[in-house]
Order: structure tokens, then C-alpha cells, then sequence
């Protein structure tokens, strides 16, 4: 009987680690599980996320674009107007040897220029023997339009 009680002891402490250990590896399987479910349940991006995504990226890229050409655009406009400003310096300067009133089109560009030339009155008693003209050379071209006069003075013939 001895024995029988022992046995049966030791079936029931038996029975009670199994019980306890069986329920903290069922515990221990749900949070296992419920972590799956977590990392594996989702497969991918729900639609909204990736909307939300892709409107993120299309504002960013249409920005910069933006932001490129108005840049691209600005510096096209000072290289004509510093072109447009190098050619009337170049006509001040064909002027101040030849002085004439001239019209034309400059080679290889689509720029206009006018020049002209014209005295200046001016009181004789402070300039003595001398005259002044004025210089003036336009240039047209891309809808923009540079005015560069020069005066200069010259003995009068």
C-alpha cells in the first residue's frame, strides 16, 4: 500500500508539473502565435499607406522640378540681358570712332540694334571750344530691350 500511495503521489505531482507545464508552453505557444500574427499576419502595405506614400513623393519630385525650371529660366534671362548688354557696349564703341545713326540686325542672333547719335546743347561759357554728344545704342531681342548711352566730348570742327 505503501507503494500504491507513493505511486499515486507521484503520479499526481507528476500530473501537476505536466499541468503547469503544459499551461506555460499553451501560454507561451499564444504569445508565440499572437507575435505571428503580428509579424506574419500583414503581408505587405494596405492601399492608404501606399497612397499616402506616393503623394509624399509626387509633391516632393513636382516641387523640385518646379523649383529647377524657374531656376533653369532666371539664368537664361541674365544670359540674354548680359549678351544684349555686351553688344550695345560693343556698338558704344564702334560709335566712338565712326559716329553714325545706324540700324540693323546683329550676325547670328536674333537681336535688332539702333544707334544714335546726338549733340547735346549746352551753355559755351563753361565748356569753351569743346561739344558734347550723346551716344546711345538699343538693342531689342526676345521681347527685352537694352538702352546703353554714352556721352562724350569732342572738339568742335
Amino acid at each position: 500500500m505503501c507503494f500504491n500511495r507513493l505511486n499515486s503521489k507521484n503520479k499526481i505531482s507528476k500530473l501537476r508539473s505536466s499541468i503547469i507545464l503544459h499551461s506555460k508552453f499553451s501560454i507561451l505557444r499564444k504569445t508565440v502565435h499572437a507575435s505571428r500574427l503580428t509579424l506574419h499576419g500583414r503581408h505587405g502595405f494596405t492601399l492608404l499607406e501606399t497612397m499616402i506614400a506616393l503623394l509624399i513623393v509626387a509633391t516632393t519630385v513636382i516641387t523640385i522640378l518646379h523649383t529647377v525650371n524657374y531656376h533653369a529660366e532666371v539664368a537664361y534671362d541674365h544670359t540674354l540681358t548680359t549678351r544684349m548688354l555686351l553688344f550695345a557696349k560693343e556698338k558704344i564703341a564702334e560709335m566712338e570712332i565712326s559716329p553714325k545713326n545706324d540700324k540693323g540686325v546683329l550676325p547670328d542672333t536674333d537681336f535688332t540694334y539702333e544707334t544714335i547719335v546726338k549733340d547735346i546743347d549746352y551753355d559755351e561759357q563753361k565748356i569753351g571750344n569743346n561739344a558734347i554728344t550723346e551716344l546711345k545704342a538699343v538693342i531689342r531681342g526676345h521681347g527685352k530691350k537694352i538702352e546703353l548711352s554714352q556721352f562724350v566730348l569732342r572738339e568742335k570742327e
